[in-house]
């Protein structure tokens, strides 16, 4: 028998042909494993994908005063955004409320307004994270409005 020069037995040549390996059964095996753990893994973060997402906040707002212009603004949550020029305040007071704007924190840096009655109505549409929302409050005057609403109809 000829062996040839090679440093791995299990390449060594014997009559021209390749040695077989002992465990080929063995090496398919753990191969297979391999190639079925790979595919549940890159299977995995596809099912989390198709969980449906947290649902929204989206709104529309509105601002109407006695004899003037009406003022709307969308807001959106979940991120922040939309037309509202202070989304990011807007949602965290409506976030600490638990989308309830009779609970909003109001803006404590203004704890006197003057006794004018100008009235103004602020309302809301839309939802907060799956519920719908229906809102609509009138105010003494804007000063009032900002004091116990904060940020949310400061647009």
């Amino acid at each position: 028998m000829a062996w040839s020069a090679y440093p791995d037995p299990a390449k060594a040549v014997h009559c021209g042909r390749m040695r077989p390996h002992r465990s080929t059964a063995g090496t398919l095996l753990a191969g297979t494993a391999l190639l079925t753990a790979t595919t549940l893994l890159t299977a995995a973060p596809g099912t989390a994908a198709t969980r449906p997402a947290e649902p929204r906040a989206m709104l529309l707002l509105s601002v109407a005063e006695q004899g003037g212009a009406n003022r709307t603004s969308e807001l959106n949550c979940d991120p922040p955004g939309g037309t509202h020029p202070s989304a990011v305040a807007a949602c965290a007071d409506l976030s600490r409320a638990q989308g309830n704007f009779d609970r909003l924190p109001g803006d404590t840096a203004h704890p006197y307004c003057p006794m004018m009655y100008r009235p103004v109505t602020a309302s809301a549409h839309g939802t907060w994270r799956g519920r719908p929302v229906t809102y609509t409050a009138t105010y003494p005057n804007g000063c009032v409005l900002t004091q116990r609403t904060g940020p949310v109809f400061r647009f």
